[in-house]
């Protein structure tokens, strides 16, 4: 039991470094290699939140291991007393993780609820005009140039085709297949996820920044395998 919890703050030192480092190694490193710098960010956060559910293991398995122990030997109170001091480490995480799961679904309800009723309004605003290499494209009535993904569907806005030719359209359209093809909305809401769970840290704000700045870049890449860059180029200032 000794050694499981020497592995505990071994641990959460782990997630401290990964917390701190990565702003500092990651951030601007992988602008020629986006695909590459997802992957990274995301192994970082896999292995934060792998020691995390390690040490949680950890404490349940040593306040356990501390009962059984007392139950077959029991002793003075000098026993109980040395027993609770070297199961303190445990409880207090379990007890830190609670209040955590407490106060995130208090952040995430409201989030929920604003989403489940504007969803409805989404939907019966948008046309389905084509199909793009598998993906419905839908329009949507708003006065600013828009492309977006949602739900596996793009969604550009009615007045979009008439500001671009029609190469530079298709480019818009490979450069939002791009994100659904590499599945960015769905590490977006990974890393916004994260963001709630720890505002404060410099990291998960660092995370969502940097996976905004990464996912254009490779949705650019995968675009400017099937089209000119003069012509995405020309079609995404549109955009900026």
């Amino acid at each position: 039991m000794q050694s499981q919890l020497l592995a505990i703050p071994v641990l959460l030192e782990w997630v401290i470094l990964m917390s701190t480092l990565a702003p500092v190694a990651l951030v601007g490193r992988f602008r020629r290699r986006p695909n590459l710098g997802i992957a990274i960010w995301f192994l970082s956060l896999l292995s934060a939140g792998l020691a995390i559910a390690a040490v949680v293991a950890l404490g349940i398995a040593s306040i356990f291991q501390t009962w059984i122990s007392l139950e077959s030997n029991p002793a003075g109170s000098d026993a109980w007393l040395g027993a609770l001091a070297i199961s303190f480490a445990p409880w207090l995480i379990m007890a830190l993780a609670g209040i955590s799961l407490a106060l995130v679904n208090l952040r995430i309800e409201p989030l929920i609820e604003s989403a489940r009723q504007s969803q409805p309004i989404l939907e019966a605003s948008l046309r389905p005009i084509s199909n793009f290499m598998g993906s419905p494209v839908f329009e949507i009535d708003l006065p600013v140039p828009l492309a977006m993904t949602s739900n596996g569907r793009i969604v550009v806005s009615s007045n979009l085709k008439s500001l671009l030719t029609q190469d530079e359209f298709d480019a818009v359209l490979w450069h939002e297949s791009g994100h659904l093809a590499l599945k960015h909305n769905q590490l977006k809401a990974v890393a916004r996820f994260v963001k709630l769970l720890s505002p404060g840290l410099a990291a998960s704000k660092a995370l969502v920044v940097e996976l905004d700045v990464l996912a254009e870049l490779a949705a650019d890449g995968y675009a400017l395998r099937r089209v000119e860059s003069a012509t995405l180029r020309k079609a995404r200032s549109l955009f900026i």
